[in-house]
């Protein structure tokens, strides 16, 4: 069998196990919402769960960071799945900050004096 040839019969078979994987990883990052409903929508979660919560999300990152490296490839097919792919790592970032880096109350106020200016 001639080398290209063999180059694209691997590409098409890893590109078919590729979207399969980011379909999982994209229900990975649907299931932890329901998992941080169960364990962290009380005001004061358990500091054990915000530690899981911390290492689920950077790995789920990580593996983004492989997945849009790898769909942002020129030749590689199929744009949706790289948007797909980045719009899921923008809301596992954002979850990120939201739970591991909060804002200050300081910092809130600054920004609803900003947006809301008094008269």
């Amino acid at each position: 069998m001639p080398v290209p040839e063999l180059v694209g019969q691997f590409e098409k078979r890893l590109a078919a196990d590729f979207t399969e994987r980011v379909e999982e990883w994209s229900r990975c990052r649907q299931d932890l919402i329901q998992w941080e409903e169960r364990h962290l929508r009380e005001p004061n979660p358990a500091p054990q769960k915000l530690a899981e919560h911390k290492e689920m999300l950077e790995l789920l990152i990580f593996y983004g960071q492989l997945f849009a490296l790898a769909t942002s490839h020129p030749k590689f097919p199929g744009g949706e799945l790289a948007e797909e792919v980045h719009a899921n790592l923008w809301i596992l970032r954002e979850k990120f900050q939201m739970y591991h880096n909060p804002m200050n109350q300081e910092e809130a106020d600054g920004i609803l004096r900003e947006v809301f200016p008094e008269p």
